[in-house]
C-alpha cells in the first residue's frame, strides 16, 4: 500500500514539474517578444537622429492654389536632403530638359521618391526596373480656373560613368465643363521643378545650362506597306535614342520597354480623338468603359544607324513587322514635329 502510494505521489510531482517547466519556457518566449527598452544615452553624447524619409508629406486638396503650389524655391527644407550631393545641373536643349548629377540612378531614386511626397504628390508609377515615377493628377485653382498637372521622372544613366540623368516631363489640363482638356506645356514650370529637385537632393545652388546645337533635321519617309515608316534625323544613335523617348513622354504617352543594347524600345500610345468619339457617342456623355476611357495602342520604335551622325527609327507592331496603318502614321508625324522643335 505504501509502495503504491509512493508510486502515485511520484507520478503527480513529476507531472508538476513538467507543467512548470512548460509555462516558464512559454512565458520566455513572451517576455523575448516584447520590445527593449531603449539604452540609455552616456553623457556628452547624442541620440541618434530618427530617419525622416518616413515623413508624412503636405496635405493637398483640389483647393491648393497655384502659386503655393510652385511656392519659393529658398523655402525648401533642409532637413530632408540627400548629404553633400553635388554638381548638378539643370540642362536645355531646345524644349528637352534633364537634370545632370554625379551619381549613379540607384542613389538618386530614393531621394527623389520623397522629393515627390513631400510636395504633396502621390505616385501612380513606381518602377525602379524601368526607371519611371510618375505622380498622380494634381489639381489646384488659378483665375477662378481648376487645373491640374502631373509629373514623370524617368532616370537614366549619364554619358560619364557614375553619372545620371533625370528627364522630366509635365502634362496639364484645364477643367472645361466637365471636361479636362490638355493644355501647352510648361517649359519654364519643368524647368523650376527640376530646380527645385536639385536643390532637394543637396546642393545649394543648381547651375542652368542651355545647349545651342545645329537645328534637327527630321524627315519622314513612308515605304509602303512592305517597306513602312521611318523618321531620319540628323544625330547619331545615343542622342537620337534619348531625343526620341523624351518626345514620346512629352506627347503623354508612356515608353514601357527600353532595350538600348538591341535599339528598341515598346510604347503605349493614346489616341485622344478616339477617346473624344467614345465620349460623344456614350448614352451619358462622360460615362465611358475602360477600354474607351484608355484608347491606347502598343507599338514596337526600332533605331537604325545609317551612320555617326544620321539615325532611322521605324514604327513597327510588337512582333516586329513594319506597320503603315493610319494610327502610325499620325504618330510618326507626331514624333516628326516633336523632334524638330
Amino acid at each position: 500500500m505504501s509502495s503504491r502510494f509512493f508510486l502515485l505521489a511520484l507520478v503527480l510531482l513529476v507531472s508538476v514539474v513538467l507543467n512548470g517547466c512548460a509555462n516558464y519556457s512559454a512565458s520566455h518566449e513572451y517576455y523575448k517578444a516584447r520590445p527593449e527598452a531603449k539604452l540609455e544615452i552616456p553623457p556628452g553624447l547624442d541620440r541618434p537622429v530618427e530617419k525622416l524619409d518616413m515623413a508624412l508629406p503636405k496635405v493637398v486638396d483640389g483647393n491648393t492654389t497655384y502659386s503655393s503650389y510652385r511656392g519659393d524655391c529658398k523655402q525648401e527644407s533642409s532637413t530632408l536632403k540627400m548629404a553633400d550631393q553635388q554638381n548638378l545641373s539643370v540642362v536645355r536643349e531646345g524644349n528637352f530638359i534633364w537634370l545632370q548629377a554625379d551619381a549613379n540612378p540607384e542613389q538618386l531614386w530614393e531621394p527623389t521618391r520623397n522629393f515627390l511626397k513631400h510636395k504633396g504628390f502621390s505616385l501612380a508609377q513606381d518602377d525602379d526596373e524601368l526607371g519611371i515615377l510618375e505622380s498622380n493628377w494634381f489639381e489646384y485653382q488659378e483665375d477662378s480656373h481648376t487645373l491640374r498637372d502631373k509629373y514623370r521622372l524617368r532616370f537614366e544613366y549619364g554619358k560619364i560613368v557614375g553619372s545620371s540623368e533625370i528627364y522630366l516631363s509635365l502634362r496639364s489640363e484645364l477643367l472645361s465643363g466637365d471636361q479636362w482638356q490638355p493644355r501647352d506645356v510648361d517649359v519654364e514650370l519643368e524647368i523650376e521643378m527640376l530646380k527645385r529637385l536639385g536643390l532637394y537632393l543637396g546642393d545649394s545652388e543648381v547651375e542652368f545650362s542651355e545647349l545651342t546645337t545645329a537645328d534637327t533635321e527630321v524627315s519622314l519617309q513612308d515605304r509602303g506597306k512592305k517597306g513602312g515608316l521611318g523618321l531620319i534625323i540628323n544625330h547619331n544613335f545615343n542622342d537620337t535614342w534619348r531625343r526620341t523617348i523624351q518626345a514620346i513622354e512629352k506627347s503623354g504617352n508612356t515608353v514601357e520597354e527600353r532595350l538600348v543594347n538591341q535599339r528598341f524600345l515598346i510604347a503605349r500610345f493614346e489616341d485622344e480623338s478616339e477617346a473624344a468619339k467614345a465620349r460623344k457617342s456614350s448614352w451619358m456623355g462622360s460615362v465611358l468603359t475602360p477600354s474607351q476611357k484608355h484608347a491606347v495602342g502598343r507599338y514596337r520604335i526600332e533605331f537604325f544607324i545609317l551612320d555617326e551622325n544620321r539615325t532611322e527609327i521605324q514604327i513597327q507592331n510588337l512582333q516586329g513587322k513594319v506597320t503603315s496603318s493610319k494610327r502610325a502614321k499620325q504618330i510618326m508625324s507626331q514624333l516628326e514635329q516633336t523632334l524638330s522643335e
